[in-house]
């Protein structure tokens, strides 16, 4: 059986398709994309048995996550600070390419004969925001 070795890691990443405070439609799940991870977080998430995926970079609308791992919360918002120089408390307006501090911890799973280990997140202070602002028609 996967266990997870670790009760929690604080990570330093740039979020791509934030739903912070919104199931996402997909998945059913609060989540986020934590990508453009340094070498030292991936020595970091993979010690927790954990897989790091690579953006494979194929749609040029968006930008490259690179190195980066999608954390999910099944039942719960995801709480989410922002760093005292940022005038905001929406957790809405959070858009791809706003940077963080993510507390990550790790959880095992069964599913379907499989097992492994994933990332589940239970805080976020945005360091730097980058809105999401929707483009009209």
């Amino acid at each position: 059986m996967v266990k997870a070795t670790q009760e929690s890691i604080i990570v330093n990443a740039t979020l791509f398709w934030p739903n912070l405070n919104v199931k996402n439609e997909m998945s059913g799940k609060y989540q986020v994309d934590l990508g453009l991870l340094d070498d030292k977080t991936v020595k970091e998430i993979e010690a927790l048995g954990v897989s790091v995926r690579t953006d494979p970079h194929k749609n040029e609308d968006y930008t490259d996550r690179k190195r980066f791992i999608t954390v999910k919360s099944a039942n719960y918002p995801i709480k989410t600070f922002f760093a005292n120089d940022i005038d905001e408390s929406d957790p809405g307006v959070v858009g791809n390419g706003s940077e963080a501090m993510v507390k990550v911890s790790p959880y095992s799973w069964k599913f379907k004969g499989k097992e492994g280990v994933s990332l589940g997140v239970s805080k976020v202070k945005i360091t730097k925001l980058a809105k999401y602002e929707v483009e009209e028609d």
